[in-house]
């Protein structure tokens, strides 16, 4: 049996359950794998991890909503079916956003970061911001003619006053 016949079969099993959502399971199925795969993707970074979900679910939600695009052009879809149509649509449009086209990556670290938690977010490097900009500096002091900058710690000591009352 091929992979795309496999993957009808599991999906019509799948589908007499209420509420399953198959690129869902497609989508966590990747996580498993890259798991089980642990010494080759160690080195991987999560969000790129994520956009490997991301790029196994495009497949499966164009292939739904094809299906429905050809339920509605034969004979009108149920509610159901509509409210269906709409979630895949977007949730097609952030799988895409997410693994194709120039901003892949930015938009891939994004959505990684955004779903981290407050620790997590410590460790997850900002898409946003310039890493190799240096940061401002103070900018030097005021110098009047004839004064020399101010230094610290470089200041001859004075001698200790002596005292000649005794």
């Amino acid at each position: 049996m091929c992979y795309a016949g496999l993957i009808r079969q599991i999906r019509a099993n799948f589908a007499l359950i209420s509420g399953f959502h198959f690129p869902n399971y497609v989508h966590e199925g990747r996580h498993r794998e890259d798991d089980w795969e642990g010494i080759f993707r160690i080195f991987q970074p999560g969000w790129k991890k994520e956009q490997r979900a991301w790029a196994a679910e495009v497949p499966i939600l164009q292939e739904r909503l094809s299906e429905l695009d050809v339920k509605e052009k034969n004979g009108g879809l149920t509610d159901p079916e509509k409210k269906e149509k709409v979630e895949l649509t977007h949730e097609l449009q952030t799988a895409i956003s997410l693994t194709q086209g120039p901003s892949a990556d930015k938009n891939a670290q994004r959505y990684y970061r955004e779903i981290q938690n407050r620790f997590g977010k410590l460790f997850t490097p900002n898409p946003d911001k310039d890493n190799k900009v240096p940061r401002p500096q103070p900018p030097p002091p005021s110098l009047e003619p004839g004064k020399r900058p101010p230094c610290l710690g470089c200041e001859k000591p004075k001698p200790p006053k002596i005292r000649e009352d005794m």
